[in-house]
């Protein structure tokens, strides 16, 4: 991994762990400014900083279900996931796996695409973080891309606050605009941007957007 990029992931992971250590912050998710920007990647790196550079149990919620991976990255049990939790046959608690680093997941299944359960994901993203978020310090939630609008939206209205992924090369200035207006107007806060598929620092400017 590029040095730039490790930079760029430890402080998102640092904002993140002051926040929580303020007891600001108890979940919060991650979505791409538009398909394929590197959500996962950003996810995964900030959780592996959360755990080994401040010491912080993190659980990474999936809900990118037309595009799931996490059972396939780690062959995690496929009976365990966010559908079982959905579908009543599991308690979220049963669905929690474990990688090898010691990382927590909830994973979901290529089997929600098929179904349409975007009104029932509210419900079911609340009852999750009910049921194990006393258990972590903080739930890192995967998210569907600002673009897939029903599934954003709903886990917008349970987690407000946000980490905006957006790959190197493909985002304009103005559309970032845009994205953050809409976002303002749902009331949604964006504590942090990542730039993923870059070779260089994330720009000056990346940074005086969010602060405006």
């Amino acid at each position: 991994m590029p040095a730039e990029s490790s930079h760029s992931y430890r402080k998102t992971a640092l904002v993140l762990a002051n926040a929580v250590r303020e007891g600001r912050l108890r979940s919060v998710f991650f979505s791409g400014a538009t398909p394929g920007a590197g959500t996962t990647t950003a996810v995964l790196e900030v959780a592996r900083q959360l755990s080994g550079t401040f010491g912080l149990r993190a659980l990474v919620i999936e809900l990118a279900r037309s595009r799931p991976v996490y059972l396939r990255k780690f062959r995690f049990d496929p009976a365990k996931t966010l559908e079982a939790c959905a579908g009543g046959r599991l308690r979220a608690s049963e669905c929690v796996q474990r990688d090898n680093s010691g990382l927590w997941f909830l994973p979901a299944s290529a089997d929600g695409a098929a179904s349409d359960q975007n009104l029932a994901l509210p419900a079911v993203l609340r009852r999750v973080l009910d049921e194990v978020g006393a258990d972590f310090d903080l739930a890192l939630v995967d998210a569907p891309p600002i673009v897939e609008e029903a599934d954003f939206m709903a886990v917008a209205s349970v987690i407000p606050k946000m980490v905006l992924v957006v790959e190197a090369g493909r985002t304009r200035y103005d559309a970032l605009e845009r994205i953050k207006r809409a976002l303002s107007a749902q009331d949604v806060t964006i504590l942090g941007a990542i730039l993923c598929k870059h070779r260089q620092f994330i720009p000056g400017w990346i940074y005086r957007w969010l602060a405006q």
